[in-house]
């Protein structure tokens, strides 16, 4: 639309060894280890950029944030997070349905989040691109790559410091993008101040904890993600089940498993699996529980009664302190975080490594590549 774009000058900072194995199996398994120090990087992102796209989506009437894949689900958790901040809603829209959906709604003064791993893929450049005939329209880009075809497109991007990911399953770059967002939810909430300073603080402190209690997840875990994997070999189907931020967890688990162990997996909402999945289950029909301790853990504890009545072998994902879902579990992951709300709403940050690690060693149990994944490329760019 002729209109000049100022861009933010941001340095990137990518060794040729990055793009090594570095004596890990597989790439997968390395970029998951990876995370602590990708999320470490993206937390130095410049407070000045974090702070224009906190300005603009103060200011916003409406806002949209539009993503595929991966990235979608870290939009899906993101959006819950700036949402909680920011006191507005937050439309999340599956880019290839982006211009189907708004194409007599999408008001001039809207601004539009585009999330994605490479810029490139091509149905989220094609909807930022037809939004942005529209001429008030801001695009706001979060992505791993400099000088994209999506960037090109944005009034402002902000670059993740993910550093290269090879193997076809996002694994640090989900992480990068919900952490980017919680990000500029914290500016938002210094810009509005909604919460006291002493309450921002505890927030920014639980966010500076994330990669220090992966690490520590990590270090402790392995073998019993593999023991689980064990117990789950001959289980072809089951379910991620969640309530709150963590549906967009359960549904990011569910795809890792689909993607590279081949296993049909369905990420629902606990409420919404009453409503017609809760009839597939049997006698040791394996679901998995995101169950941090936040505002929705007293009707999850009814929801995993539910099914574990009716015979489903129960798996939790949960805190340590958590005593009450960890006695109705068959077994339980446990994340190394204290369980208050100011750790809880990063929990899509610290839990998501660990369903990771399970599709990952699902994948080497049934002999599969995970970083081959089967009809899968790393970027779409095709319809």
């Amino acid at each position: 639309n002729d209109k000049k774009i100022d861009k933010e000058i941001q340095i990137i900072e990518w060794s040729i060894d990055a793009a090594e194995k570095g004596g890990f199996e597989h790439f997968m398994l390395k970029e998951i280890y990876e995370e602590p120090t990708a999320i470490r990087s993206t937390l130095k992102i410049s407070e000045e950029l974090l702070r224009t796209f906190a300005n603009i989506l103060w200011s916003a009437e409406n806002i949209y944030i539009t993503a595929a894949g991966t990235s979608f689900y870290a939009s899906l958790a993101g959006k819950f997070i700036v949402t909680r901040f920011l006191g507005k809603y937050i439309q999340a829209i599956e880019c290839s349905e982006f211009q189907t959906q708004l194409s007599n709604s999408l008001k001039k003064d809207s601004v539009i989040i585009a999330v994605s791993q490479s810029g490139e893929t091509i149905d989220t450049v094609e909807a930022i691109r037809w939004a942005r005939s529209y001429k008030n329209v801001k695009i706001l880009t979060i992505t791993n790559v400099v000088g994209s075809t999506l960037t090109r497109y944005s009034d402002h991007v902000i670059v993740t410091q993910a550093g290269p990911e090879i193997g076809v399953a996002a694994t640090k770059t989900y992480t990068t993008q919900v952490l980017t967002l919680a990000l500029i939810a914290l500016e938002i909430a210094k810009l509005r101040k909604v919460e006291l300073e002493s309450e921002i603080e505890k927030y920014e402190i639980a966010l500076r904890s994330t990669p220090q209690i992966i690490e520590n997840f990590l270090k402790n875990n392995i073998d019993l993600i593999k023991n689980i994997v064990d117990t789950l070999e001959k289980s072809k189907n089951f379910f991620f089940l969640a309530r709150g931020i963590s549906i967009a967890t359960a549904k990011e688990g569910g795809l890792k498993l689909k993607e590279v162990a081949c296993r049909f997996i369905e990420g629902y909402s606990a409420a919404h699996a009453k409503h017609g999945p809760i009839s597939l289950v049997r006698e040791g029909f394996p679901i998995i529980f995101i169950a941090p301790p936040d505002e929705t853990y007293q009707r999850l504890i009814g929801n995993v009664m539910e099914f574990k009545a009716r015979g489903g072998k129960i798996i939790s994902l949960i805190v340590e302190s958590d005593k009450t879902i960890s006695e109705l579990s068959d077994l339980t992951i446990k994340i190394p975080q204290p369980g208050n709300k100011y750790h809880n709403i990063f929990s899509p940050i610290t839990f998501t490594p660990a369903l990771q690690l399970l599709a990952y060693y699902s994948s080497l149990h049934h002999g599969l590549d995970p970083d081959k994944p089967l009809n899968l490329s790393k970027t779409v760019t095709v319809h």
